[in-house]
């Protein structure tokens, strides 16, 4: 469990506003940007030391056909596999988000409220989570809303929190709503584009 622990402390180093400090706005639509959203927004905390450990462990693998260790990698890889293949084509994660939080607070204060989803696909949503795509410097949105279940044509309000450390205007873009069901590793997610000014006193 400890191991665990540290493995977490040490992913989250890697966060999306350190990645913005350090590079510069004409290179945010690079191809290292793609793969970190795509590492950051669709592996859950469970599948990112899962999906490291695979990489580290089983692409040696490949070259010792027939032992042991191939068949292991080659098990975990099909697991994985169909992990992706019931996310992207069994689920049908299809919702309408209405943003109904504060747009002004003070330096270390938090903007809180709500946010309203309404499940308007053809099935029920399991394990879903709603967080910003890409919150501006300075901001963070320290507990990810969890919500258990949503019903078809349900709507569900959630309370909403964001915390902000800097004076000024800042714009908040587009919040990402995912479902990690059915083994908690890969989400699907629907980016829902909901453009709101915000400014910090």
């Amino acid at each position: 469990m400890n191991n665990w622990s540290k493995i977490k402390k040490v992913l989250s180093l890697i966060t999306f506003s350190r990645y913005q400090k350090i590079v510069s706005n004409s290179q945010h639509s690079s191809v290292f940007l793609k793969i970190y959203r795509w590492w950051d927004e669709q592996l859950t905390v469970s599948g990112k030391p899962i999906l490291t450990l695979w990489l580290l462990i089983c692409l040696p693998a490949t070259f010792q056909l027939g032992k042991p260790a191939f068949y292991i990698c080659l098990v975990l890889g099909f697991f994985n596999f169909t992990n992706y293949m019931i996310a992207y084509f069994l689920i049908h994660l299809k919702v309408n988000v209405i943003r109904n939080h504060s747009l002004t607070t003070h330096v270390g204060g938090v903007l809180s409220g709500s946010i309203e989803i309404t499940n308007i696909g053809i099935t029920n949503l399991k394990d879903i989570e709603v967080f910003e795509r890409e919150l501006p410097y300075g901001f963070t949105q320290p507990e990810i809303p969890y919500i258990s279940d949503i019903n078809k044509n349900a709507t569900i309000k959630i309370p909403f929190t964001i915390h902000a450390q800097y004076r000024g205007e800042y714009s908040l873009k587009s919040i990402v709503v995912a479902t990690s069901y059915p083994f908690g590793i890969l989400r699907k997610i629907k980016v829902k584009k909901l453009p709101q000014n915000v400014i910090v006193y």
